[in-house]
């Protein structure tokens, strides 16, 4: 492993992190919920879709944020089990830490607005996962391509010594 390679992940996954976390809050479809007796209800049957739609958003955003990832470390010639081993783990914590962000953007948890809201008042929570497994999209596809790519350039070429005479 070389010395810059985990100062290049920390470079590369940082600002896409965030970066991931502020589209997530910008694209994800808002969720619109009436206090009905402290508990919040859908009036819209069309609405339980957006649950599934902010999903959507947020893996498409780590599909691209990992094969993002993958390829500007590649073009930094890192190569090897410790760039794909880096790639999980800080695409792990990037998509973990741009949820994070992307929820606190938001103006609030469900919870806490249904508790601090008056009866048939409409609140709109911020971004939520309900399937916590697309967190694992931006390091699956990151390693996915770091694995294309060694797959693709094949074995590493030896350079055979030209022969005397």
């Amino acid at each position: 492993m070389t010395r810059q390679l985990p100062r290049d992940l920390l470079l590369v996954h940082v600002p896409v992190a965030l970066g991931v976390g502020v589209l997530w809050w910008r694209l994800a479809p808002s969720l619109e919920y009436t206090v009905f007796g402290g508990a919040p209800y859908t009036l819209d049957e069309v609405q339980t879709g957006q649950v599934v739609a902010a999903d959507g958003v947020f893996a498409l955003l780590g599909l691209a944020a990992g094969a993002l990832c993958a390829a500007v470390l590649l073009l930094r010639r890192h190569t090897g089990a410790a760039l794909s081993v880096g790639l999980a783990a800080g695409g792990a914590l990037g998509s973990a830490a741009a949820w994070m962000l992307g929820t606190w953007l938001g103006p609030g948890r469900l919870a806490d607005l249904v508790a601090a809201a008056a009866d048939e008042q409409v609140v709109v929570p911020g971004p939520e996962l309900s399937a916590y497994g697309v967190l694992l999209v931006w390091p699956i596809a990151a390693v996915a391509v770091a694995l294309g790519a060694a797959w693709i350039s094949g074995p590493p070429r030896r350079r055979v010594p030209p022969s005397p005479g």
